[in-house]
């Protein structure tokens, strides 16, 4: 049991610092910001607005509860929607989340020097 709340809280702490990263307080489909309340410990106490409340944990992306609601309704075979302070989340969903979060920022990053370079010439 014990093992269950530390696992739990940690992964509410990784939650908490990813929220934090500027690009994440944005929902990935339609870009309303949130503004979240942290709390003791820095654990998301409270979220003031329709912003980043929800993650699409498959896909790598937080959504505000509007987008959420859409990728729920597209079924779990394609997003798969938890809620961000609601949901306990498992040490491998914080783990695919994490691995696809840092796969995306990558493939940002080259396609923007990409095109950098593109104009460049």
């Amino acid at each position: 049991m014990s093992r269950n709340v530390d696992s739990s809280k940690k992964n509410e702490q990784i939650l908490s610092e990813l929220l934090k990263i500027e690009s994440n307080k944005y929902c990935a489909d339609c870009g309303q910001k949130g503004k979240l309340v942290f709390g003791k410990w820095n654990f998301i106490k409270a979220c003031l607005c329709a912003g980043t409340r929800w993650a699409s944990w498959n896909i790598g992306v937080f959504l505000c509860i509007r987008c959420g609601g859409l990728h729920r309704s597209l079924g779990t075979h394609i997003s798969k929607v938890k809620s961000v302070t609601l949901d306990k989340w498992t040490d491998d969903q914080i783990e695919v989340y994490y691995i696809i979060q840092k796969l995306n920022a990558e493939q940002i990053n080259y396609f923007s020097q990409s095109s950098r370079r593109a104009m460049l010439k």
